[in-house]
């Protein structure tokens, strides 16, 4: 088989991947010497691949000479199941759900390759109302949802949103505006479990949405304007 793949050396990689995805459930860790032999990879070669796939974000090193998935493959892996027919189809039910009962536009979004990215959305029947498109446009830290899923980020996650969104400014969060401030300001969204913003015509707030094990599967925030409030 190896024979009709144009670019061995990604295939070798892959290989590498699926071991670490496959055969260490307990993310404690393969040894480079036994993946290499397992593959039939000179250890030096196996190495380097590992290497690329650590700078990439798709293995990560549990110690000296052991690796396991890194915070990309997790996070493929958290996206996939959210949008299995079964999880998919439900969340939407109670997004729509929900925006039925508040009578508002109602959003949740996810973090995705180090950026918001909004999955579903429902929008009231009402001629004035906040339209979930226009939304996109805002800043991340500009609007509750972008706060939520900063403040439960895990590490990795946080870096990567703050390397594309870079720090807030001044009219995105005046109180976060400094790694700092910012690190202060998440740990309060945390303390009290949801996130307000009323900015002139637009009122908003979001709440965090955990999977079984604590982690952040996404944000659910809602949307008004200020004087249905």
């Amino acid at each position: 088989m190896m024979e009709n793949v144009p670019v061995k050396s990604v295939k070798k990689a892959l290989d590498l991947l699926n071991l670490l995805v496959l055969e260490d459930p307990g993310r404690e860790g393969l040894a480079l010497r036994d993946l290499a032999r397992r593959l039939k990879f000179p250890t030096a070669t196996a190495h380097n691949l590992l290497k690329t796939l650590c700078a990439c974000g798709y293995a990560a090193q549990t110690g000296v000479g052991c690796y396991t998935v890194g915070p990309r493959c997790l996070e493929i892996g958290r996206f996939n199941h959210l949008l299995t027919e079964t999880t998919a189809s439900a969340l939407r039910a109670q997004i729509e759900a929900l925006g039925r009962k508040l009578n508002e536009t109602v959003t949740f979004a996810v973090l995705a390759d180090g950026r918001r990215l909004r999955l579903w959305s429902s929008v009231p029947g009402h001629l004035v109302r906040i339209d979930p498109d226009a939304l996109e446009t805002r800043k991340l830290f500009s609007v509750p949802t972008g706060r939520i899923l900063a403040a439960y980020a895990a590490s990795d996650d946080l870096e990567r949103l703050l390397e594309r969104y870079g720090l807030p400014t001044g009219s995105d969060w005046q109180q976060a505006t400094t790694r700092a401030a910012l690190n202060r300001a998440l740990a309060e969204i945390r303390a009290c479990g949801h996130e307000i913003i009323i900015r002139g015509e637009l009122t908003a707030f979001a709440v965090p949405v955990l999977d079984t094990a604590g982690g952040l599967a996404g944000s659910l925030g809602c949307f008004s304007p200020t004087f249905r409030c």
